[in-house]
C-alpha cells in the first residue's frame, strides 16, 4: 500500500462513517462494563472486554498501515543508499 492510498483510505466516508459507528459502540460497551458484577457475571465481562479490545483494534488500523507504509519506505531508502 502506497501513502496516497493510506490518505484515500482514512479520508473515505466509508471508513470515516465506520469508525464514528465503533467509536459509539465502544462507549456504550464501556458503560456497560460498569454494569457487570465481577464476581457473578465473569463471562458476559469478559465477553465486553474482548468486543472492546476488538473495536480498539479495527480503530488502530490505519496506524498500523501507515506504520507499514514507513517502513517499506525506510527499507526502500535503505536498498538505494546501500
Amino acid at each position: 500500500m502506497y501513502r496516497s492510498d493510506y490518505e484515500s483510505f482514512i479520508t473515505n466516508p466509508i471508513w470515516l462513517e465506520m469508525k464514528k459507528n465503533i467509536e459509539e459502540a465502544m462507549l456504550g460497551l464501556q458503560e456497560e462494563l460498569i454494569k457487570f458484577n465481577a464476581i457473578t457475571e465473569t463471562v458476559e465481562l469478559s465477553r465486553a472486554q474482548g468486543r472492546i479490545m476488538m473495536a480498539d483494534d479495527v480503530l488502530r488500523f490505519p496506524a498500523d498501515i501507515l506504520l507499514e507504509i514507513k517502513d517499506k519506505e525506510k527499507e526502500l531508502e535503505e536498498k538505494k543508499d546501500g
